[in-house]
């Protein structure tokens, strides 16, 4: 694990901070690197929309050096004219009403633009619309699963791969079994050259519907009452590599492992638990530990275990050796009748610690000479966010589980843990925070003097990761959702990567990007100049970020 000591910091503070609005490239609020950081992200031009969910996921051309960008708020798909990164301008916008209720993400290669496009209601089939990059031409439009929340192509672009996450919607408020739940599943599209789509194949998770016990006793995360494992498994987002594919299963806690030419998905990995008792891999557990019961920098072990639970994942390869790399999010299951949280919940999932005091088994829950009673206390594990399904023996709980790892993992292709940042993000925010008097340790997006307030739930909440070679090395760049900066990581060698720098483009005031959702990385070479790029995308400020990769 990565030790406080590796987390020297060279302060590099830019004077002034980035409003929501410049399209034009302005210094970083946040710019904090190594000792001795080999390479460093610079901000160029960018895009605002100004609304919530005015950009979710961006995919960069370098045929047409355009940037479509799915904008939530407005149902469409913004292209973004990139030629000029200092001055990235709207071109046009693609309408997707036509083709369903609400778009997912993009994706592009080959020349070809991949919308996913979900249904309403969002329980029934969704599409997928592609169209040519340059003349925005429709090529095909493919029915897929339910809820197709991510596209991802393959390297050669022969294939595009939707994740089809089959979220439930409550029926009745009282009981989650009578929810209209789809199957998960992963639609596998081939195309034939230029001349489009060859086939298309759906790859399901049926075969596994008896294999309930076996799965569960293996650590993957099956809570929906009522659901099949193909109802209950819920398909996040695809990395690819050669002919096999992993897809994240947030909620379940898992990996799925896809054959892509046999379109079949061949097995299902547990991601296990992080133990959060050791050193370097504690948390602040707790956003009123401080003085009268305030605010505090807390970050210590606890004893609690944390699901992984992935949103974005990637892949690379080392030595002819594939791994895969995880941004732990995590993820509850917080369900209402119609989708709508004025309702009753028909199923929740999370809780606060403190509210589990009657069900924990008492003799089991000790550390050292702290009962739960002692770790129940505001300033300790009780406001803590947990699992009310996990950690069960019996009818009590013996165990807490919290939502997500808040670190970026490297998984094997079996899915062993490789490498995990421990509590490496959460440390290097808190060393920013005291060391420059910036208030961005566990902030909550871009709320006015939210630091510590995500403490008690997944802290800096990483949420999109994208993997890139340059100069002979090979960085993950990390995007934290609620802290707002993108983490950079050398992970040429998978399993002692070390941190390179931080960087945020907003003043944590309501101002500039907030909240990076999507992340892609851009070669040197098909960037349109001499260095990569990292294209961001911002759900909360609606904005969209070019970043230039340089070598120092």
């Amino acid at each position: 694990m990565m030790k406080t000591s590796q987390l020297t910091l060279l302060l590099s503070l830019a004077a002034s901070s980035v409003a929501v609005g410049v399209a034009t490239a302005s210094e970083p609020f946040l710019d904090q690197r190594a000792e001795g950081a080999p390479v460093y992200l610079v901000p160029r031009g960018g895009y605002p929309t100004g609304e919530v969910s005015g950009s979710e996921i961006a995919a960069y051309d370098p045929l047409s050096r355009r940037i479509f960008v799915t904008n939530g708020a407005e149902v469409r798909v913004d292209v973004l004219d990139a030629r000029n990164l200092d001055d990235i301008k709207l071109d046009t916008s693609i309408d997707i009403v036509k083709y369903g209720a609400d778009l997912q993400s993009v994706a592009v290669a080959n020349g070809r633009l991949a919308i996913a496009i979900a249904a309403d209601p969002v329980t029934a089939p969704g599409k997928v619309a592609i169209l040519d990059t340059r003349t925005l031409r429709e090529i095909d439009v493919v029915e897929v699963g339910a809820l197709p929340d991510s596209v991802t192509f393959t390297h050669d672009g022969r294939y595009l791969l939707v994740a089809n996450e089959g979220e439930p919607r409550c029926l009745d408020t009282a009981d989650p079994t009578k929810a209209v739940n789809p199957e998960g599943s992963v639609t596998v599209i081939e195309f034939a050259g230029r001349s489009g789509v060859k086939s298309v194949r759906t790859a399901d998770f049926s075969a596994f519907n008896d294999r309930r016990d076996e799965l569960v006793d293996a650590g993957v995360r099956l809570n929906w009452p009522g659901a099949t494992v193909a109802q209950d498994l819920e398909p996040e987002y695809i990395a690819a590599e050669g002919n096999t594919a992993w897809v994240a299963l947030q909620e379940n806690n898992a990996f799925a492992v896809i054959d892509i030419r046999r379109a079949t998905v061949t097995d299902i990995l547990p991601l296990g638990r992080k133990d959060h008792s050791i050193e370097g891999s504690g948390l602040d557990a707790s956003d009123r530990d401080g003085p009268s019961g305030g605010k505090a920098i807390n970050i210590q072990p606890w004893p609690v275990l944390g699901m992984y639970m992935p949103d974005s994942i990637a892949a690379m390869k080392r030595r002819g050796a594939t791994y895969i790399l995880s941004a732990n999010e995590g993820d509850a299951r917080e369900y209402f009748k119609n989708n709508d949280e004025d309702q009753d919940a028909c199923f929740v999932d999370v809780i606060r610690a403190r509210s589990l005091r009657n069900d924990v088994d008492y003799d089991n829950y000790t550390v050292g000479d702290l009962t739960f009673d002692d770790l129940n206390l505001t300033a300790r594990l009780g406001r803590l966010n947990v699992s009310t399904t996990d950690g069960i023996e019996g009818d009590k709980y013996t165990s807490l589980h919290a939502f997500g790892a808040r670190s970026m993992s490297i998984w094997s292709a079996d899915g062993e843990l490789v490498w995990d940042s421990g509590d490496a993000i959460e440390q290097i925010t808190a060393q920013i925070q005291e060391e420059t008097g910036k208030l961005v340790f566990n902030t909550n997006r871009a709320a006015l003097d939210s630091w510590d307030t995500r403490s008690d739930d997944k802290g800096p909440e990483p949420e999109g990761v994208a993997v890139g070679s340059a100069w002979g090395r090979t960085y993950a760049f990390v995007g934290l959702e609620r802290q707002n900066g993108i983490v950079v990581f050398d992970v040429t060698d998978p399993t002692a990567p070390s941190f390179v720098q931080l960087i945020a483009t907003t003043d944590y005031q309501g101002g500039g990007d907030v909240s990076p959702e999507g992340l892609q990385f851009v070669p040197a070479g098909i960037s349109g100049g001499p260095n990569p790029l990292l294209v961001v995308s911002y759900e909360e400020s609606g904005s969209t970020r070019v970043f230039e990769l340089k070598r120092n």
